[in-house]
Formats: C-alpha cells, structure tokens, sequence
C-alpha cells in the first residue's frame, strides 16, 4: 500500500501543518467528509459556525461570516488537490480519493488533521512527463467532479457565485503544486503549465491562467480569486491577490 504520509512528508506537506492517518476502511474514518458537508445541511452549517468561531477569536468581531465559509471551503479543496495534484511533480502520483473517503478535523487551526481510509484511495502513477501532463488533466477533472456537489449548498454561506468557487478550488490546487514544487523551483512553471493546459473536456470546471508574479520571496502565482483575508481588520492584500493590478 501507499505510504501516504512518507509521500507527503518528502513533498514537503508536513510544514502545512498536515498530520495524517491511514485506516482501514472508509467505516473507520472519524471527523466530517467532503459528502457530509455536501448532503447535510446542518453539518455544513456547523462547519461554516465553527470556522466562524474560532475566526472571531484569532482575529476578532471584523471577521464576517462569509468570509469563514470561504477558509472552510480553502481547507476542503486544498487537502484533496494536495493529494490529487499536489503530489504529480515531485513523485508522479495521484492519489484519487472520493468524497467519502477522506474525514478532516474541522476548523483546521495549527495543525490540519486528515484520516483517510485506504479502501477508498485510487493511485495513478507516471513515469514520463508526457504521463505526468495526463495526470494534471485527470486531475483537474477529479477536482471538479469531486467539489461539484458542494458548490450549491456553500453558496450561500459564501454570499459568491460559482466563478468564485471554482477560483477557489484552483487556487487551492495551484498552491499543492506549488507547495510539491518547492523541492524542484526550476520545475514549477513547467508544473503549473501542465496543470493549466486545455483538458478538451467540455466539464473542466477549474479556470485557467496561471502565471507567476514577483514577490519578496520570489516568484508566486496569482490567485484566481481573492481569500478576502484584507477584509479582517489590520490585515492587508497578499502578494498574490488578483485584486492588485497586474503589472
């Protein structure tokens, strides 16, 4: 089987704050999945109440609530693009895990802990870049199948259309591959073009147009959509924001 943690661990992910486990059977898994925010109502409720809460306690009364649906929907897309993803350019895995398949300790705070049950894990391996570049694609396409039936019941909570949602979705899998492209910075670009590349598929939901922008600490990619993290009172624009003009 896998050694998921190792995998994460050598990528670079355990400085994200991820403690991971491994159980046996989807059965097993503790803590909330991606299906139970999708079909219950008051499980995403819930969520949305808790990120809320432990938001007004970090940063005090100037975080909104929206702005905590949106965290919670960053945490969700980004655990499942780091192993979708995220994993591609540094071992040339993808790790597919379907929405209930993976249970996650919400709200995420220091530390992010995951358990995912390894009867539910499909790997895909690639030994060339032409197969790597397969992988992005199929990737994506997971991505979108997967965070999909979210989409509708997060939408009030988030007070955003589906243009942001999918923007958020990308930006949390741009941010695995680039987290899994800091062992190799030459390869990011490459990295980033592959996943941005045309699918063909008339149902890739994820948007399109990455680039690299400067930044103190060197090249990043610019966000799809804004984590409205300037909103929160002494906070400001991140380096990535697409909210600052483009130069």
């Amino acid at each position: 089987m896998t050694d998921v943690s190792a995998l994460l661990r050598s990528a670079g992910f355990a400085g994200d704050g991820v403690d991971l486990r491994i159980v046996d059977r989807r059965t097993a898994l503790t803590g909330t999945t991606l299906a139970d925010l999708a079909d219950d109502a008051a499980a995403l409720r819930d969520a949305v109440d808790e990120y809320a809460e432990l938001q007004q306690q970090q940063f005090g009364p100037s975080a909104e609530r929206h702005v905590a649906a949106l965290w919670l929907l960053q945490d969700v897309a980004w655990i499942h693009a780091v192993l979708a993803v995220g994993l591609i350019g540094t071992h040339g895995i993808s790790l597919r895990v379907p929405a209930d398949g993976l249970g996650m300790e919400l709200p995420r705070d220091m530390f992010f802990g995951v358990a995912v049950a390894a009867d539910a894990i499909r790997t895909e391996v690639a030994t060339s870049r032409i197969e790597r570049a397969a992988l992005y694609r199929t990737g994506r396409r997971h991505l979108g199948d997967l965070l999909e039936p979210l989409r509708e019941p997060i939408r009030g909570q988030l007070r955003a259309g589906a243009r942001a949602f999918w923007a958020c979705v990308t930006d949390m899998a741009t941010g695995a591959i680039c987290t899994g492209a800091s062992r190799r910075p030459d390869r990011l670009e490459e990295e980033l073009a592959a996943f941005d590349a045309p699918t063909g598929d008339g149902e890739d939901r994820l948007l399109h147009g990455e680039r690299l922008v400067p930044s103190p600490a060197g090249p990043i990619r610019r966000r799809h959509g804004c984590c409205l993290l300037y909103t929160i009172e002494g906070m400001s624009l991140c380096f990535s924001c697409p909210r600052i003009p483009a130069t």
